[in-house]
This record gives structure tokens, C-alpha cells and sequence, in this order.
């Protein structure tokens, strides 16, 4: 493929992104009254902690909670729109999405982080598929947190974007 023809094809993705997230997939989405029990006691374990080990704890536990996978975000295109706390607490596999979801609704449910603390980033991994993470203030410092990305390589405070995790480095190898 020419450069050209790549330079054609990563506008084209791009649009397709924008108009996906035009449809409130990537959105914030709104906070539940009433939590799940396991939900609300990890809430209350977390509560007594500074707010990165907050926010840590909270990417430790749906990172080794939920997993996630390239393929699955395909295959189970139709659970996308699932706001249900309940049931995205009850799954395996989560979306980008909906762990950033649950670990933004117990960053503000611990009382310690506010909305304004919390900003949804967006942009494409592997190039190809949309995908979302976070980036959460604490004091002056913004960090960036992508507990997708945790299965493809990425480490707490960086965000899988473009070819940017282990998967894509060693696949990359191969070819």
C-alpha cells in the first residue's frame, strides 16, 4: 500500500470513528443511584485510600476482573449499549467503554473525585478500532488510565493508541 493510499484510508477509519462515537457509545455515561454489593464494597475498601491509590486500585480491580480482546469487541457488538451496572458487573468481557464506566463511577463514588477530575479521551488502536480511556486529575498532575490497553501492554499512566502495545510490537516482529 503506497502512502498515499494509507494516508486515504487512516482519514477514512477516522470518520467512521466520528461517526460511531456520534452515537453516544464514547459518551460519559450517567451515574446509578444504587450499586451492585461487590461494586459498593469495593467503593467503601477504596474510600480510605489517597486518590491515586484510588484510582489504581480501582484499574487493579476491573483490569483483573474484566478482560478484554480485539476479537470479542466484535463479536459481541450488541452488549455495547449495556448501561446496566449490574450486568456489566456480572460479565467477563468488558468494552473500553464500560470499564472506564466502572472505574470512573467508583473513582466518584469513593466522594475523593469529582466529573471535572475525569476527562474521556478517544482515538483508534491498532489503528483500526475505535477506542477510548481516561484521563484523571489528581492534584495538578493528569494520568492517564486505560485498563483495555492493561491486556495488550499498556501501563498504568499511558493509553494504547495507533500500533502502542506489546501485542502490535510483537506481531509487528513477526511480519
Amino acid at each position: 500500500m503506497s502512502l498515499k493510499n494509507a494516508r486515504k484510508l487512516k482519514v477514512l477509519i477516522i470518520q467512521i470513528t466520528k461517526q460511531i462515537m456520534w452515537f453516544g457509545i464514547f459518551e460519559k455515561y450517567k451515574m446509578p443511584n444504587k450499586l451492585h454489593p461487590e461494586l459498593q464494597k469495593v467503593v467503601n475498601q477504596l474510600k480510605r485510600k489517597s486518590k491515586i491509590n484510588i484510582i489504581k486500585g480501582a484499574y487493579d480491580v476491573v483490569t483483573t476482573k474484566f478482560t478484554s480482546s480485539n476479537w470479542k469487541t466484535y463479536t459481541h457488538l450488541p452488549e455495547i449499549i449495556q448501561r446496566d451496572t449490574n450486568r456489566l458487573w456480572d460479565r467477563n468481557f468488558l468494552y473500553c467503554t464500560h470499564q472506564n464506566f466502572l472505574i470512573r463511577l467508583i473513582l466518584i463514588k469513593t466522594g475523593k473525585f469529582k466529573e471535572k477530575d475525569i476527562k474521556l479521551k478517544r482515538g483508534l488502536a491498532h489503528w483500526l478500532s475505535p477506542h477510548q480511556w481516561l484521563r484523571i486529575k489528581v492534584g495538578n498532575k493528569w494520568t492517564d488510565v486505560d485498563a483495555w490497553g492493561r491486556s495488550y501492554g499498556v501501563p498504568f499512566g499511558k493509553n494504547a493508541h495507533g500500533f502502542n502495545s506489546s501485542f502490535n510490537k510483537k506481531f509487528m516482529k513477526k511480519i
